[in-house]
């Protein structure tokens, strides 16, 4: 019988496992950009059909991917960002934002992150109203918040 010397053994073990973890590494990031690239694409196709629907609705695209610049402060000091919503849109003398929503979770509007979103444009964008667009169902929702 051969006997393998135990620093082989411990070296072939950490061969095999660095590896593991390159390869582990670049699956997962394989796996990530079709994710990635299946989320756009998805995202992109109920913003389409979210545009067919608000003009039906009488609605006037103004702008697709509106952005805007904000200020927020922390420790008294001035920091801008940026904000971008999915359209600017316009009927009769009201302008509004819409936001478009296609995923399981992101077309409840109760839920947290997208609350938050909301609650954000509704602060920050100079409009009249703030709608939410779920793909899913194909529904516009009203949105407004008590208080402000």
């Amino acid at each position: 019988m051969v006997r393998i010397p135990v620093e082989w053994l411990i070296a072939g073990l950490i061969l095999f496992l660095l590896l593991g973890a390159l390869l582990f590494r670049v699956v997962s990031r394989f796996v990530s950009a079709i994710i990635l690239r299946f989320r756009f694409r998805k995202g992109r196709k109920g913003e389409i059909l979210a545009r067919k629907f608000l003009k039906k609705q009488g609605f006037i695209i103004v702008s697709e991917q509106y952005s805007v610049s904000s200020l927020m402060y922390i420790d008294h000091v001035p920091y801008r960002y940026g904000i971008r919503a999915d359209f600017l849109v316009r009927r009769g003398d009201k302008r509004a934002i819409v936001e478009v929503k296609t995923g399981n979770r992101a077309t409840d509007p109760l839920m947290p992150e997208t609350r938050r979103q909301l609650f954000e444009y509704y602060h920050v964008f100079d409009v009249d109203d703030l709608y939410f667009f779920d793909a899913r169902s194909v529904t516009l929702q009203h949105i407004s918040f008590d208080g402000l």
